[in-house]
Order: structure tokens, then sequence, then C-alpha cells
């Protein structure tokens, strides 16, 4: 879970399913009082590894902004409704 400088009003949950697997984004805007999936569903993890090393940000300018990491990272330009991949760990 992160939340932003930019706008304190917004947090954002990145979930995993019991087998680890991407299980959805969730967007606040009302401080953490109700969350809503975002449109992003494919599997942005492209692993299972969601209990080792999962993590998601927020850009401290930019409450659109948002990076999910497992074992590639993922930037979202528009509040998480969809990704683009920027690395590929296994090259």
């Amino acid at each position: 879970m992160d939340v932003t400088i930019a706008d304190p009003d917004v947090i954002y949950l990145v979930s995993a399913d019991t087998g680890f697997a991407f299980n959805g984004i969730y967007k606040s805007t009302n401080s953490g009082r109700s969350f809503t999936r975002t449109a992003e569903t494919n599997d942005i993890f492209n692993s299972t590894q969601a209990w080792y090393d999962l993590a998601i940000t927020v850009s401290d300018v930019n409450p659109d902004i948002v990076y999910v990491g497992v074992l590639d990272i993922w930037k979202s330009t528009n509040g998480a409704d969809s990704f683009a991949r920027l690395n590929q760990w296994d090259i």
C-alpha cells in the first residue's frame, strides 16, 4: 500500500491471491474509506513471488504515476488503469 504527498486522499493497494499471483490494484480517493479496483486486469506480476518481493509506490508529484514490482517493474501513468513493463528480470 502507498499514499502520495501529491494528494494524501489517494491511496493505492496492490493485491495478490492465495497463490501469490496478481489479484488487482485498488485505489481510494477518500483517504482509504473505500477502495475501487482499477481497470488493470493483466497479470503484471508475471510470477507467483508476491510473498517475497512485492512492492508498490506512487510518485511524490503526480498521484497518477504508480510503480509495481515483483520480478519486473511496471509503470502506470493513468492512475493504475494500465501498466507498461519497464524491464525484464531474466535478460
